[in-house]
């Protein structure tokens, strides 16, 4: 599927730009043109390319768990679309980085794998959400349900899996924004951004065949 590849190979070269630009920024002495214009390849940073290719991703989820529930009616896709939706706000807005502080406060955190307090808060909310899904995901034909749980996973990996590590390492560096940092930036974020292309296949292969908009569109 040409628009896959497509979005997967983007997503490749963007982590190449990504670490090429960060290894000049933080190991070299470059201009301050040549330095803005890295940052705007940082994963890291929230006003950048790569992030606006990451909300895409999301809002392209969302769409398409809004068409596929015009088609069906059934309200988890309008509920998952809604979900999405959020996402891609946050993923540029950091909304859920303003529980961080309240979070380390609140439970004592000043070190280790939570040091990223937000992760607490949200794999309550992802155990609850997939325990509301858990029967509605059980219904969806094999293929998808195999490519929605990979591409979950995946995307956890990154967003909570690796951000632990990647909030570890920072605390423990002194917050110093070292090549290793940005290398485990990349992972986490490349991986989200995959989990995110998977789960765009998975709803593309499941709503093409009866969806004249996405038929039109691939």
């Amino acid at each position: 599927m040409k628009i896959i590849k497509s979005l997967a190979i983007i997503n490749i070269v963007l982590i190449i730009l990504h670490l090429f630009f960060c290894h000049i920024n933080i190991n070299l002495e470059p201009s301050l043109l040549l330095y803005e214009i890295g940052e705007k390849f940082n994963m890291d940073n929230e006003i950048s390319i790569l992030t606006w290719f990451a909300q895409t991703l999301l809002f392209i989820i969302a769409l398409l768990f809004a068409l596929t529930y015009i088609d069906e009616k059934r309200k988890e896709w309008l509920f998952l679309s809604l979900i999405f939706v959020f996402l891609s706000i946050d993923e540029g807005a950091e909304l859920h980085e303003l529980i961080i502080r309240p979070f380390q406060e609140m439970l004592g955190i000043d070190s280790g794998l939570f040091f990223f307090a937000w992760i607490i808060p949200m794999t309550i909310i992802i155990f609850i959400l997939g325990t509301i899904f858990v029967r509605f995901f059980l219904s969806l034909p094999r293929k998808v349900k195999m490519l929605l749980f990979l591409s979950a996973f995946i995307f956890l990996l990154g967003a909570i899996g690796i951000e632990m590590i990647s909030g570890a390492y920072w605390q423990a560096n002194n917050f110093v924004y070292n090549m290793n940092y940005r290398i485990l930036n990349a992972i986490e974020e490349g991986l989200e951004n995959f989990g995110s292309i998977i789960a765009i296949y998975a709803l593309i292969v499941y709503t093409k065949g009866n969806n004249k908009i996405i038929k039109k569109i691939i």
